[in-house]
């Protein structure tokens, strides 16, 4: 009692919220992280008897399939997302709250001289500012649940062009609190290239068909203005679709939308035959 009296979690978050005991177990996942379950219960109403707890046992077996199902079908949705983007020419991988890769695609293991996965499976970028950036945004998207994503340059080198690696978050149900997948990285060389159809945008990030085509226009260098002439569609409503667009993909300017999703698709047919 002397260490909770004296604990900050207590004396400044739970208590002054009404809480202070609870009911809990912790569960080892496939992906390597442990899970916390926690149940609260209200600070005047006393410690949780020790019955409460033995009936709550039975559920802790089916926490702990539940959990193991959910890993080994999140980790499959995150493999099949980094294959697709690999099949477009599009390196990625797939990140935990801690920058351990989940799964990483051939296109991206295949620029192990400028990005690679090294020790305890965490991205680390040949340049010392990318990879404090890398960090600084993993860090960020596991303190919320609303971030934004970053674009990160990399300068070219000697023997290799400049790019860019986008952290885009994940959001919703795209959030598996079992797989521990927190984010993908992408990463897109600085070289000149042509749109990806709309329909491919749609089904990568979860666009709407309008979004969609608006991102296809805007990757070819139309502006609003030229894509409102062209289609009749008010300039506010494109606006509306390409800040959503922004949001889904994890960039905040046109250029960025431009690097990322400016993949050739001569690439792309070589890569998928």
């Amino acid at each position: 009692m002397e260490e909770i009296d004296a604990s900050d979690f207590y004396t400044e978050l739970l208590r002054p919220r009404g809480l202070g005991w609870c009911v809990g177990t912790s569960i080892r996942s496939p992906a390597g992280d442990t899970l916390v379950f926690s149940i609260e219960k209200a600070h005047n109403k006393g410690p949780v008897p020790r019955s409460v707890a033995e009936t709550l046992d039975h559920l802790r077996p089916h926490l702990a399939r539940a959990s193991i199902l959910s890993a080994r079908l999140g980790l499959d949705r995150a493999m099949s997302t980094v294959a697709t983007l690999d099949a477009i020419g599009l390196p990625a991988a797939a990140l935990a709250p801690t920058g351990r890769v989940i799964s990483a695609n051939g296109g991206f293991l295949a620029n192990e001289a400028r990005v690679r996965v090294g020790a305890g499976n965490l991205i680390q970028f040949a340049s010392e500012p990318a990879q404090r950036l890398l960090m600084e945004a993993v860090s960020s998207g596991a303190r919320s649940s609303t971030g934004t994503g970053r674009s990160i340059p990399v300068r070219a080198s000697r023997t290799d062009p400049a790019f860019v690696a986008h952290v885009v978050p994940l959001h919703g149900g795209g959030r598996d609190v079992f797989t521990g997948a927190l984010s993908i990285v992408f990463i897109t060389s600085m070289v000149p290239s042509t749109s990806p159809a709309a329909p491919l945008l749609q089904a990568l990030f979860d666009l709407t068909p309008a979004e969609a085509r608006t991102a296809s226009q805007i990757t070819e260098g139309k502006s609003v203005e030229q894509i409102s002439s062209t289609t009749g569609i008010a300039q506010n409503t494109i606006r509306t679709h390409l800040k959503s667009v922004f949001h889904k993909t994890g960039v905040q300017r046109q250029a960025e939308l431009v690097s990322l999703l400016g993949v050739s698709i001569n690439q792309s047919t070589r890569r998928t035959g």
